[in-house]
């Protein structure tokens, strides 16, 4: 994301530890600060598997509560057709990262290595997707 975004989009990470309760202190945490009052906030993203459900219900209360937003975009990385994607259709999230399944990659990594007799390389990259596509999301469009 940080590699791809424009330069006028302004992003804040906070961290957690990937559950419900660390991911709501965090924002609770940063919107008690006086510097985030400076920040305007149009968008949320969020890489926690409950993020969609009870953690973004909680989430967007604790965020319209301590600061004055106009309409707040959520989006996650959960892009499967059951949950994700779903969340998308449904209006709890405006679009999800779909990544698709790593094991036949890695297969073909084990594969090559045995044949080769040389160690794969340390990291490998998976092609991944929006859902949405990112052009459907472009300024003013409306799903």
């Amino acid at each position: 994301m940080l590699e791809t975004k424009p330069a006028n989009i302004h992003t804040k990470m906070l961290r957690g530890n990937w559950t419900e309760e660390s991911a709501l202190k965090a924002v609770s945490s940063w919107l008690r600060l006086s510097t985030s009052k400076d920040d305007s906030i149009d968008i949320v993203g969020a890489r926690t598997i409950p993020w969609p459900s009870e953690l973004g219900r909680r989430s967007r209360k604790i965020i319209s509560r301590q600061a004055p937003l106009g309409p707040l975009l959520f989006t996650g990385c959960d892009g499967l057709p059951k949950t994700g994607q779903t969340w998308v259709r449904n209006n709890i999230l405006k679009a999800t990262v779909v990544v698709p399944a790593n094991t036949g990659l890695a297969l073909e990594m084990v594969v090559k290595a045995i044949r080769t007799g040389v160690s794969p390389p340390e990291t490998a990259f998976t092609d991944v997707s929006s859902y949405p596509a990112v052009e459907a999301l472009g300024p003013g469009k409306k799903k």
